[in-house]
């Protein structure tokens, strides 16, 4: 029964990625499914797939995400990975992002009640329309509260920084996003996430100001 309902979550996110409108604008919805487990003695596969409806500067979007990794400590995991992003485009060619990405996790210790969650990620995009390629780091930093068993609060900030300016990465600050998220356990395998993102996309004579509300389901295996 539960392992049904858990389904029946993740159908209902699917849909509501599909149904996503192009022309959404103001507060966006990210619907995300999330896979996780051990395959071996230290080692984690993970994936991903989030659909993110339109903003101010980027029209609706499907994320797949593919991960591997492998824990040095209990508070230390590195991951390498591939993200395929496509961006549905109305007047011109869909867009195509390609990621190699490679990432450390640390688990750094506390701060009062809070724990400190350190995650750095490297990225090589490879962008499909322009044939160009840059190099991304990605340093997120998020302090979690415990509130009970199966609550958690969490807030984080994330600044993108782009390391070989391109056309389409033409920021060395290209993103900053703040986060807030709710995390409820439903099950010992299955986690509910919503959150709220404030994404800030830096381009030259612009700012994009982005809310943005995933909600997430995580189901680890």
């Amino acid at each position: 029964m539960i392992a049904r309902r858990v389904a029946a979550t993740g159908g209902l996110l699917l849909a509501a990625l599909a149904a996503a409108p192009a022309t959404a604008r103001g507060v966006q919805g990210w619907s995300q499914l999330q896979l996780s487990g051990r395959v071996a003695p230290g080692w984690t596969l993970a994936s991903d797939i989030s659909g993110r409806s339109a903003t101010d500067n980027r029209n609706r979007q499907l994320l797949l995400r593919f991960q591997a990794g492998r824990a040095l400590s209990d508070d230390v995991t590195v991951w390498v990975g591939y993200v395929r992003a496509e961006t549905f485009n109305d007047d011109r060619r869909n867009g195509l992002e390609q990621r190699a990405t490679g990432q450390l996790d640390w688990s750094a210790g506390s701060i009062g009640p809070l724990d400190l969650k350190l995650r750095t990620r490297a990225e090589a995009r490879f962008f499909r329309n322009s044939g160009n390629m840059a190099w991304r780091l990605r340093q997120q930093v998020r302090l979690v509260l415990p509130v009970s068993d199966s609550v958690d609060l969490s807030g984080s900030a994330e600044p993108f920084v782009t390391l070989n300016r391109s056309s389409d990465a033409p920021r060395t600050l290209d993103q900053l996003r703040l986060t807030a998220t709710l995390s409820t356990k439903l099950t010992d395998r299955a986690t509910l996430d919503v959150a709220y993102y404030n994404e800030h996309v830096f381009r030259p004579g612009r700012t994009y100001v982005n809310n943005i509300i995933p909600v997430t389901l995580a189901w680890r295996f």
